[in-house]
């Protein structure tokens, strides 16, 4: 699709709600697995994504956005209970699978004050938190294999399990939520969830965007590795599939760049499915009305460090981009505001003067749209399972590992060195800054319920063996979509 003007009429300053007579209308544009250097423009310098480009200039980049990690190894899992609940990793339950009716659910508060609630694509949480949280809904994914074309998938309406053929996974998400607004009551303000498959594998577009991305010219870094140098406690028989499944150790640069290939392309398909999706409010008349969100689950490691995967604390693994733009949002931002992705429930609450419920413990970053505070975290701890920690300060991020007996530790200055590729842990002249940040950290963990002692023999904690639920959650996962 040719890029059009539309953002042009998300105007500048914020907008008033009784200039429009209703609150905003919400779309919730959720990636998965993108890094927030693939989005060109913004950071990369490799992929077309121009309406993503244009959304974050003309509202606000936050630069500095992070998953919390995970417990287990299905990270997006973790993240998406998150963001759902505005509620950090160690405020879980089931690490992420269940969401109890105590937490209330971003859809579910918004619902409550009067939206109409639609969700699209990828749901990795339980079924009775979905259908608490949404009206009405289309195809609900749950991994889709083989292809982006078939997969097993649930009708929301009707919560019978079919086997999908169709149009690519993005096209169809994207047309579900155009249909729902063609069928919402003008009245009321809409909260729109898609949750896209897209950059998960299989790494699969339509030719057209296939064909824009030769491997050839792919650029793998100056962090690519053959392996990561020592166990991360991922890399074996035991540690994720992604690692271990798709290309073996050591990594092949070829096999790596058509991989980074497919998924640009994933990429840049998806952007072109949101302009349609931004065209389509713009001929109804209400983008000016409507706010809108792009972010992911978490990144993808795409051979830095050795790594495929996201099981990791890496900034390819766990920054991810996050696009605001809409009334009460200013434009041509840039903040490099240290920001959770569970911070994103109570910002969206302020915007639109909804009560943030007492469940949720993230921070708006309201004070920080509007100008008036740089930043409202002043750290972010990062975890994997107990066998990685990681911690950003400033400019700096250290890292912890302990996987059966083994330790290491990294430390690197992100703002001069985002790809983490010069580790200063060894070097005497940084002995005082990873003392501080050590004792940062684990004052930030006790805080943030994370019962590991970095200076405790086995960190004070017993490995994490995969929950018995998660395991059959996974399983059923294979057949069919989790119900």
């Amino acid at each position: 699709m040719k890029p059009f003007t539309y953002f042009l009429l998300l105007i500048h300053l914020p907008l008033p709600f009784d200039l429009f007579g209703v609150r905003p209308n919400i779309i919730f544009l959720f990636a998965d697995d993108i890094r927030a250097e693939a989005i060109f423009e913004i950071e990369g310098d490799e992929v077309s994504t121009p309406n993503l480009d244009r959304l974050g200039r003309q509202g606000i980049r936050f630069t500095n956005a992070y998953s919390m990690g995970a417990l287990s190894a299905p990270v997006c899992q973790a993240s998406r209970a998150m963001v759902l609940t505005g509620r950090g990793v160690f405020e879980q339950e089931h690490r992420g699978m269940r969401i109890p009716e105590r937490m209330t659910t971003l859809p579910e508060a918004l619902r409550a004050s009067g939206y109409q609630t639609f969700i699209s694509g990828k749901w990795h949480n339980d079924s009775d938190s979905l259908y608490r949280s949404f009206q009405r809904g289309g195809t609900i994914i749950g991994n889709p294999k083989p292809h982006q074309w078939e997969f097993s998938a649930r009708n929301f309406e009707t919560r019978k399990g079919f086997q999908y053929q169709g149009i690519h996974s993005t096209d169809l998400i994207v047309n579900e939520a155009i249909e729902f607004m063609d069928a919402s009551p003008k009245e009321d303000p809409f909260f729109i969830y898609l949750a896209f498959s897209a950059a998960h594998w299989p790494w699969e577009a339509p030719w057209r965007w296939m064909s824009q991305y030769d491997p050839k010219d792919m650029d793998l870094t100056d962090s690519f590795r053959g392996r990561h140098p020592f166990n991360n406690g991922e890399l074996g028989s035991n540690g994720s599939t992604t690692e271990v499944k798709y290309i073996p150790f050591p990594r092949d640069p070829a096999k790596v760049k058509e991989i980074m290939a497919a998924h640009y392309a994933m990429i840049s398909h998806m952007d072109d499915a949101i302009g349609r999706l931004m065209e389509a409010l713009q001929k109804r008349s209400l983008l000016q009305n409507t706010i809108v969100v792009f972010s992911a689950d978490n990144g993808l490691g795409l051979g830095q460090h050795g790594l495929l995967g996201k099981q990791n604390i890496y900034e390819c693994g766990v920054r991810v981009p996050l696009l605001m733009a809409g009334p009460g949002v200013s434009g041509k931002q840039t903040s490099e505001a240290l920001v959770y992705l569970y911070d994103i429930y109570p910002t969206l609450c302020d915007l639109v003067e909804v009560e943030t419920p007492e469940s949720v413990t993230g921070k708006s970053l309201k004070p920080v749209i509007d100008g008036g505070q740089q930043s409202v975290r002043d750290s972010l701890l990062i975890v994997y399972k107990n066998y990685m920690r990681g911690f950003r300060m400033g400019p700096w991020k250290l890292h912890q590992y302990h996987v059966r007996g083994d330790r290491n530790e990294l430390l690197f200055n992100v703002e001069d060195d985002p790809i983490e590729n010069r580790n200063l842990a060894d070097d005497e002249r940084y002995a005082s800054v990873m003392r501080n940040l050590k004792q940062v950290m684990q004052k930030r963990m006790k805080e943030l319920g994370d019962g590991v002692i970095l200076d405790a023999p086995d960190w004070g904690v017993e490995e994490i063996p995969e929950h018995p639920i998660e395991l059959e959650y996974w399983k059923k996962l294979e057949g069919k979509t989790q119900g």
